[in-house]
């Protein structure tokens, strides 16, 4: 998947930043978990070049060596990346079967866009349709481990302010990101021991959910699940065998 998520990347760059002939390309990848990281790439590429690789956050650290100015103007052959008048913009442009991947990445946009205004971001996600919102919400919370320095506290605050049943959602991000750093789920973990009650089974459902694509046996699994909070083992054992029984049919 990786590869599929770099090949967006490179299409992208290769293609003049022409996102719909970018998407076009990933279409033709025959695999739908492919075609959605490739998806994923492109849009990811998108905000890099428009914005600035300073924005990106955990995981993402191969594209530091990027260093573009934000471009808006479509003027003298620029092509507008992102709008301060329409802040869904271009995920309200795109096809429908694209919007979720571009919501992914749209938090990063907004908030260079707004001046770091958090609250204006995070509740942007709400005029994104489908489950363009709930992968809005995702990202929002993927990133904000960089934006509010790794301070739980803050982060658990601001995704419980998320217009429900998004909050989940936010968390989830937040647990992606921890996970992603090191391929370990120590940091989810601790992460999760601080989110409310109510939030906790799904906080570490996502952590087994996680893991479950990492790891490829049932016993180190097993051994990253029984760290949790004793109540939550099985909703962690759950997510993780589900995934990696998906990824064995693959």
């Amino acid at each position: 998947m990786e590869c599929s998520h770099g090949l967006g990347h490179g299409l992208l760059a290769r293609l003049a930043y022409q996102l719909g002939d970018a998407l076009t390309a990933c279409d033709y990848l025959t695999a739908e978990d492919a075609r959605g990281e490739c998806r994923d790439g492109v849009f990811m590429e998108n905000v890099v070049h428009g914005m600035g690789a300073t924005i990106i956050s955990v995981g993402d650290d191969a594209l530091s060596a990027h260093h573009h100015m934000m471009q808006m103007d479509s003027t003298n052959g620029r092509r507008e990346y992102f709008r301060k008048q329409d802040l869904a913009f271009p995920c309200d442009s795109v096809a429908a079967v694209y919007r979720s991947s571009c919501w992914s990445y749209q938090p990063l946009a907004v908030i260079r866009l707004t001046g770091a205004d958090f609250e204006k971001t995070l509740h942007t996600c709400d005029v994104a349709p489908g489950d363009g919102a709930s992968t809005c919400y995702r990202g929002f919370g993927k990133q904000s481990t960089a934006w509010y320095n790794d301070r739980a506290a803050a982060i658990v605050k601001t995704c419980q302010t998320a217009t429900a049943p998004h909050a989940a959602d936010c968390l989830a991000g937040a647990v992606e990101a921890y996970v992603d750093f090191a391929w370990t789920p120590d940091r989810a973990i601790e992460f999760c021991r601080r989110v409310p009650t109510a939030e906790k089974l799904g906080c570490y459902g996502e952590v087994g959910a996680r893991m479950g694509l990492i790891r490829t046996d049932t016993v180190s699994l097993t051994s990253d699940c029984h760290n949790v909070e004793a109540p939550y083992v099985a909703a962690c054992m759950r997510r993780g065998t589900e995934v990696q029984s998906r990824s064995a049919h693959m």
